[in-house]
């Protein structure tokens, strides 16, 4: 044999040598396919071929798996920020699954055995219950084994249609309740104890951007007219709030946000992120806080134009001031999400994001708190609901939550 076919020869049984040994310590799990994200680390105990494994999926995998969401009750959009699932199987020992920030989407690795899978919450996500599951796995794929999570201090009154909803408000005298918003203008209605709502004709193709009155319901749409029902939205007609010194519409702006603070009196927040506020409806004043911040809505207190006045905006810009404008503090929690509107008074208060978070103070602002993240759809607006002043937060795909105490 010629020395150069030995050399040759002897480079191939290195290379078939070396390939036999790293197959060998695949173990029970398999092998993963080449689309998964794969385990950052993996520990094998050959003499109980036990394996303890952590994997991060953000797409689908074509090895038999299981897969599912970690979704929002009554949906099956996942939550955000991401969670650390355990599951417990045959022929897997402990495998640690985390699903996706975005999507809440988690995928196991390829599973070589079958029988009962026990999936649940590793580590608990704050604000959350999370109820676990048993996945009866015969082999092949099996997708959409989903596990409910459920906010714990939030009582969930309504999602689903896919709307923006932007405002609320109760009617005292009939225990009902209205929320309104859209693209395109949308209302709904419902009586004790809200759990069932009712679409109600707008009087307006304009999406609808705030609620005024408890014994009468005014809604303002975005290029800020103003209409009024007084028999709980069967009929509405174009407001006449001129004895209160307002006329319809109060501004020829686009507003995304709105408040009516005496006889007219009026501050509201442009389409444009400018905040304007006037004290007869005659002159009008850019009261902007300095710095160059956005701002898509007001933080509700006993607002004045020449008084207190919180505003909160884009990159979780939150701005005080307590002369009417002349001159601002920052407050707010430290957050980079954008922030869509708040409410602070006697002490407590709530502000709400875009990124779908409720941050909560109960220091008059000093210190604030997560005290809900990780929904799945943006936060538009927050208000205080009845006699009992209960915090309801709405946002989109028709959410709609109340706080439970």
């Amino acid at each position: 044999m010629r020395k150069g076919n030995l050399a040759f020869w002897s480079l191939v049984a290195v290379l078939v040598i070396g390939l036999g040994v790293g197959l060998s310590g695949c173990g029970d799990i398999g092998a993963p396919d080449a689309t998964t994200v794969i385990a950052t680390t993996t520990t094998t105990t050959t003499s109980t071929s036990t394996s303890t494994s952590t994997t991060t999926s953000t797409t689908t995998s074509t090895l038999p798996h299981i897969s599912g969401k970690v979704v929002f009750s009554g949906t099956t959009d996942g939550i955000k920020g991401g969670v650390s699932l355990q599951i417990g199987g045959p022929g897997i020992g402990t495998l640690v699954v985390t699903t996706d920030a975005d999507t809440g989407y988690y995928e196991t690795p390829h599973l070589a055995a079958s029988g009962t899978f026990n999936i649940s919450l590793l580590v608990t996500k704050e604000g959350w219950t999370i109820d676990g599951i048993s996945v009866n796995y015969t082999g092949g794929t099996k997708s959409n084994q989903n596990l409910v999570a459920t906010p714990e201090s939030w009582e969930i009154l309504h999602v689903g249609g896919g709307s923006n909803l932007n405002a609320i408000m109760s009617n005292e005298a009939n225990a009902t309740m209205m929320a309104v918003g859209g693209g395109s203008s949308i209302i709904l209605k419902a009586s004790s104890p809200y759990t069932t709502w009712t679409s109600v004709s707008s009087p307006t193709n304009e999406a609808l951007i705030a609620m005024f009155g408890k014994t009468e319901n005014i809604i303002v749409d975005r290029l800020a007219g103003m209409f009024i029902s007084t028999n709980d939205g069967a009929t509405w007609d174009f407001a006449d709030l001129s004895g209160m010194g307002f006329p319809n519409p109060l501004t020829n702006e686009a507003v995304s946000d709105v408040e009516l603070a005496g006889m007219g009196k009026v501050i509201y927040v442009t389409e444009t992120g400018k905040v304007i506020k006037s004290p007869d409806m005659t002159s009008f004043y850019d009261i902007t806080p300095p710095g160059g911040a956005f701002i898509n809505g007001l933080g509700r207190e006993i607002m004045g134009v020449d008084g207190t006045i919180e505003v909160v905006g884009n990159n979780g810009a939150a701005y005080k001031t307590e002369n009417g404008g002349t001159s601002w503090e920052a407050f707010g929690p430290a957050t980079a999400q954008d922030l869509s509107q708040g409410y602070i008074v006697s002490g407590y208060g709530y502000l709400v994001s875009r990124g779908g978070t409720i941050f909560a103070t109960t220091d008059e602002a000093a210190t604030w708190q997560e005290e809900l993240s990780g929904l799945p759809y943006p936060l538009n607006g927050i208000s205080l609901i009845g006699d009992s002043n209960t915090p309801s937060v709405l946002g989109g795909n028709g959410l709609i939550m109340r706080r439970i105490y």
